[in-house]
C-alpha cells in the first residue's frame, strides 16, 4: 500500500498488459493510477491524489477527508456488555479497550508498522500500561467466553 497526504493508495499488478494499476481505498470518490515501473507509478498515485484535490478546489467541493478519526461501531447488547466488562476489568475505558484490540488484529496482520510509521504518536505512560494489560487481557479472554455461555 502507498500513502500520501492521507490517501492510501492498494496497487495490483497486471501481468497480461505488464502494468501497475492502483486505486485510492479510502475515499468514496474513484480515484485510480497506473504506471509501467514502481517508479512511475508512485509519481501518478501522487498525481492523482495531486488532481483530485485540485478538482475539488476549483468546483468548490470539500474533498473528502480520509480518516476523521471518529466511527460508530454496532455490537449485539450481549458483546456490549462483554466489552465494556472486560474493559472494566483491566481499568481502561470501552473507547481504549476497543482500540486496543483493533491494533492488535492489526499487528496480527502485519499492519500495525506501517500505521506507527505514518503515525507521530509518542509512547506515553498510559500506553505502556495499555500494553501490559493486553497481558492481563489474555487471561481474562477464556472467562469471558464462560460468561457468554
Amino acid at each position: 500500500m502507498m500513502n500520501y497526504k492521507g490517501y492510501i493508495g492498494q496497487v495490483e499488478f497486471d501481468d497480461e498488459n505488464h502494468v501497475f494499476t492502483g486505486s485510492i481505498i479510502n475515499t468514496k470518490t474513484v480515484i485510480t493510477f497506473h504506471g509501467e515501473t514502481v517508479k512511475e507509478l508512485e509519481k501518478e498515485f501522487k498525481a492523482s491524489v495531486d488532481e483530485y484535490l485540485k478538482w475539488c478546489k476549483e468546483d468548490g467541493i470539500e474533498p473528502e477527508k480520509p480518516y476523521s478519526g471518529n466511527f460508530n461501531v454496532r455490537f449485539t447488547p450481549e458483546l456490549h456488555k462483554q466489552a465494556s466488562l472486560g474493559a472494566k476489568t483491566v481499568g481502561l475505558s470501552l473507547n481504549k479497550f476497543v482500540e486496543q484490540s483493533v491494533c492488535d488484529k492489526l499487528r496480527e496482520m502485519n499492519m500495525m508498522e506501517k500505521y506507527e510509521e505514518n503515525s507521530k504518536v509518542e509512547i506515553t505512560n498510559d500506553d505502556i500500561i495499555d500494553i501490559a494489560s493486553k497481558r492481563v487481557l489474555k487471561k481474562y479472554h477464556k472467562a469471558f467466553k464462560e460468561l457468554a455461555k
